[in-house]
Formats: structure tokens, sequence, C-alpha cells
């Protein structure tokens, strides 16, 4: 067994409140092994359109500012604002969307992915909530990962219009 060194979570938010150069997602992967834990300090684009479906739960903790989540529950949209302070908790394969503002830290725990997960990438259509596109990836890199996929979706009409409605998805909506 494999034992780790403890780790100061208030060190490491002293040290990074006031980074004003951080890029977009800002965060850092503190371990990795039968959990995934990482902290965020960075705001997420405001206008981020990309759902995740993950295939294990998701435990997340505010540490400051706020986290919006948005959950696609039964094919409802439910709307949630995760308060300083407050922990969140997303059961394995929900459809959710997080976004989170200047100022916001927080903390994430997720079980390391079985060898043969996907987790899952959805866009829905801003006028009739029809799904648009889906695209299932092995999680390896959570930055490098979301640009990639989010790219190739606003690049492609064929993908952004709706089968059902007609209404095309922005392509401005959610660049990363």
């Amino acid at each position: 067994m494999k034992l780790f060194d403890t780790y100061s979570l208030k060190k490491w938010v002293e040290e990074n409140r006031d980074d004003l150069d951080r890029p977009l997602m800002n965060h850092k992967r503190v371990w990795n092994e039968d959990f995934i834990v990482m902290l965020f300090n960075g705001r997420t684009p405001q206008e981020r359109s990309d759902f995740h479906i993950n295939t294990s739960p998701e435990f997340f903790y505010q540490i400051e500012g706020e986290m919006f989540c948005r959950l696609i529950v039964d094919g409802e949209a439910q709307d949630h604002i995760v308060k300083e302070g407050e922990m969140f908790y997303i059961p394995p394969h929900v459809p959710h969307l997080n976004r989170r503002g200047d100022g916001s830290i927080g903390l994430v725990i997720h079980q390391k992915r079985a060898p043969e997960a996907l987790d899952t990438m959805v866009w829905y259509c801003n006028s009739c909530s029809t799904e648009l596109h889906r695209y299932s990836y092995r999680y390896t890199e959570l930055r490098e990962n979301l640009k990639t996929h989010i790219r190739m979706f606003l690049g492609d009409e064929d993908l952004r219009t709706c089968k059902n409605c007609g209404d095309v998805f922005p392509q401005s909506q959610g660049f990363m």
C-alpha cells in the first residue's frame, strides 16, 4: 500500500487565492489514486454549455465563493447554487454543468474511473432541450479533454443544429 503525506488545503488556498494570472478552469490535482482529488481556484466561462456525465459520483466542497450547478434529472433541469462552506453530491450518470465565478475556490473528489469507463460530454438545444451531441472519452487531463471536445462541437454547425426544432446552437457559446 502506498501512503501519502498530508496536504495543507489551507496553505494552498492562501497561496493561490490572489493569483490573477491563472487560466480559466485553473485546478491542481492533489491525488490520483483510488480517489481523484482536485482543487479549483478559477472561474469557468459563464457561457459554458457542456454538460458532463461521469461514471463515478462527485463530491464538492465550496471553500470560497459560489458554484452554479445545473443538473438534468429525469429530463428536467435543476439549478443549484453551492455557497461558501456548503457541500454538494452528484450521483454517477447525472448530466451536470458547473460554473464558477472569480474568487471561487472549491474541492472536488471523484472516484477513480474503472479502466473501461468513459466520461461523456453532452450539449442540449437552448430552445427545446433536445440533446444535440454526445461525446464519450477516456478521462485523462480535465482542461485538455474539455478544450478539444468543446472546440470540435462548436466548430461543426451540423452538430449544433437541433434535429427537433432546427435551432442552431451559437458557436460563441461555451468557447474555451
